[in-house]
């Protein structure tokens, strides 16, 4: 297996842009906090959520492969996370995916940014976007949580998938939802554990179609995994861990939930509770790196001192270190190297 790394930087997409990146190498103190780094794809302008052509993965890759190879010059482990494997939610569709069969909600209607986790089409699609990354010799491949909240396909794909595994007869999506929320108690318990061994099961095919391809190309490559909170979500990690292992590669996950704030210190005691029992799912299965979020979802960031707080909270929860999520989407180097230097120091 080797070294595991236990101190993660997250590296945003934009990095990958000359005048955002070559301040963060430049960092003094960037070795000494990180023994690891995985970079956003997607958009070296935007941070968006949707899935991206092959093509525009292609691109992307290429211009962040000497980041790649700048931080492995640095001693640090360098990877990929990949942000929409099946994808989250519409925010900038991209009109190179037009015709893939994309996720349908129990009203039918679409979700644009999020592809169907069984169809032919989007296993096909995950083989390229992965087969593409992998030969950059990568560290580390991780995928996000849109494999966990956006797996819940009700389209006609999904759904005769479903009548085969369970043995269940409905008449569409509204007759199925119907059960989900019928009188009968047992009728009722039936549906709902049968969908939620579906769901696993689809997260589990689409796992084992990432650990194949990325098996040829980089076969030492540790791979990667989320769950995000403790509803049907993560329920399966186990399993997934099985299904990304390949050789002697370590297998990871990043429990997830967010605190995004230091106005109260309990905020990250009871996020501490929440990922020790999300890593209690993967039964030792896995090295377990807590998210810390300071995201630019506000402009008023948690301090580096919090935030270095946080880690040692999630490590004493049971966790083996933490994947930092902090780096600015403006880039300026004054609001992230103190946050480098915390972690440096810890």
């Amino acid at each position: 297996m080797g070294k595991i790394c236990r101190s993660v930087l997250r590296i945003h997409s934009v990095y990958v842009k000359e005048e955002y990146g070559a301040p963060l190498l430049r960092t003094e103190e960037l070795a000494a906090a990180f023994d690891g780094a995985l970079v956003f794809v997607g958009d070296e302008n935007a941070m968006t959520h949707d899935v991206l052509s092959p093509d525009r993965v292609a691109a992307f890759a290429e211009k962040a492969a000497p980041l790649l190879a700048a931080l492995k010059a640095r001693g640090i482990k360098a990877g990929w996370n990949v942000l929409s494997t099946i994808g989250h939610h519409a925010e900038s569709p991209d009109p190179a995916m037009d015709g893939m069969d994309f996720l349908q909600r129990a009203d039918r209607t679409e979700n644009r940014g999020t592809l169907c986790p069984v169809s032919g089409k989007t296993t096909a699609y995950i083989a390229e976007v992965y087969g593409i990354l992998s030969r950059y010799a990568p560290d580390f491949i991780f995928s996000d949580d849109d494999l966990n909240y956006g797996a819940h396909c009700w389209c006609s794909h999904c759904l005769a998938w479903f009548k085969a595994f369970s043995g269940i007869d409905f008449i569409g999506a509204k007759d199925l939802s119907a059960m989900f929320g019928c009188a009968d108690k047992s009728a009722r318990l039936r549906a709902r554990r049968e969908w939620l061994d579906f769901y696993r099961l689809r997260i589990d095919r689409i796992f084992s179609t990432i650990a194949a391809v990325c098996a040829k190309n980089a076969p030492d490559a540790a791979m990667g995994f989320m769950t995000c909170t403790l509803g049907s979500d993560g329920m399966g990690a186990a399993d997934w861990c099985a299904a990304l292992q390949k050789g002697g590669a370590a297998v990871y996950l990043r429990p997830g939930g967010g605190v995004y704030t230091d106005n109260a210190l309990s905020a990250a005691l009871k996020k501490a509770h929440g990922v020790a029992r999300q890593a209690a799912l993967a039964k030792n299965k896995a090295i377990v790196l807590a998210e810390i979020e300071n995201f630019p979802y506000q402009s008023l960031k948690k301090s580096a001192k919090y935030t270095v707080f946080e880690a040692m909270c999630y490590v004493g929860a049971g966790c083996n270190g933490a994947a930092y999520n902090f780096l600015p989407y403006s880039g300026k180097h004054e609001e992230y190297a103190p946050f480098i230097r915390a972690v440096a120091a810890a």
